[in-house]
């Protein structure tokens, strides 16, 4: 039941971002190329995906999260983010950083976004790992 409830709410999520995809302006990315810089202990991380239909969905996503109203607290917010390029061929198409720990808010075009638990997933997925911090090497 928890698992159906939990398609429903992605294919809910996945309806809106295709609804308002008009806010997208310019090409849709092809590829996106993930990193995520060694600091505190954790471990580098390099990962380009080619799933377009996926990644463009993020993309699309990343234009509807909103924008914070107030001031937000972040406990447990360190330097942990990863760093995302997308790409239409060899062509910048958009940059973003997203925060791994604290409120996992995106950051692009100057503006911060509250990520949520569909974003999350979507881009756990294209990036193939299984959680935004990973175990420590230290």
């Amino acid at each position: 039941m928890k698992r159906r409830l939990v398609a429903v709410c992605v294919f809910i999520m996945l309806a809106l971002v295709s609804c308002t995809s008009n806010a997208v302006q310019g090409p849709l990315p092809t590829t996106l190329h993930i990193t995520r810089p060694a600091i505190n202990g954790f471990p580098p991380f390099d990962r380009v995906s080619h799933d377009a239909s996926a990644l463009q969905q993020l993309y699309r996503m990343a234009y509807t999260l909103p924008v914070p109203s107030a001031k937000v607290n972040c406990p447990m917010q360190d330097a942990l983010v990863y760093h995302l390029v997308f790409l239409r061929g060899t062509t910048i198409v958009k940059e973003m950083t997203l925060q791994a720990t604290g409120c996992q808010f995106l950051n692009f075009d100057q503006e911060t976004r509250m990520t949520n638990p569909v974003f999350i997933r979507l881009f756990l997925h294209l990036a193939g790992i299984p959680s935004l911090v990973p175990p420590r090497t230290d």
